[in-house]
């Protein structure tokens, strides 16, 4: 969001929305879906670039939204931080990122 590049008129329908609540975590991007232009990913990564959780949609879904269930962090990882990171890629305005905190 903070550098678009040549993408500037595109944050609106191409940023992820982060929602958390506890350890689930809503990912929503705001962009319609046809078949020529459609979001094809979500993913939760880590601060370490560790892919927590991914999720593929398609042109014919209804909308990208997306939701994560992230493990207990301090028993099962040894994350540093409490830092994480969404990402929506779109098959014509390539990669956002918006990072969240936990």
């Amino acid at each position: 969001k903070k550098y678009p590049g040549k993408w500037s008129k595109k944050i609106a329908g191409h940023v992820p929305n982060v929602k958390v609540e506890e350890n689930k975590v809503t990912v929503t991007t705001t962009h319609g879906m046809t078949e020529e232009h459609y979001i094809v990913r979500h993913t939760i990564v880590a601060k370490n670039g560790e892919v927590l959780g991914e999720k593929t949609f398609y042109p014919s879904d209804a909308e990208a939204k997306s939701v994560f269930e992230l493990p207990d962090i301090s028993s099962k990882y040894a994350w540093d931080t409490t830092t994480f990171y969404a990402t929506s890629f779109c098959n014509k305005h390539d990669l956002w990122v918006t990072e969240f905190e936990v």
